[in-house]
């Protein structure tokens, strides 16, 4: 299993919220993609343990999470 989807999966939320935070993931990476072509990876990671820890704090609406998770990212 590719170390994105074992910290989303890893993470303690129910079916839909975790379906939910997929979602917001996939949307944000690709806006985020053409930035990080040399280094992917570690930075499909990063974004993955964001959007869970913004999921997590359970006070973001999803258009939030999308856009603290750009800004954070992009901030490095």
């Amino acid at each position: 299993m590719p170390k994105v989807r074992q910290i989303l999966a890893g993470a303690s939320f129910d079916p839909v919220a975790l379906g939910e935070l997929q979602r917001l993931y996939d949307k944000v990476w690709a806006r985020l993609e053409p930035d990080y072509r040399d280094d992917a990876e570690a930075a499909r990671t990063r974004l993955a343990q964001i959007t869970v820890k913004l999921g997590g704090d359970k006070q973001l609406g999803p258009q939030e999470i999308v856009q603290t998770a750009l800004r954070l990212m992009r901030e490095g």
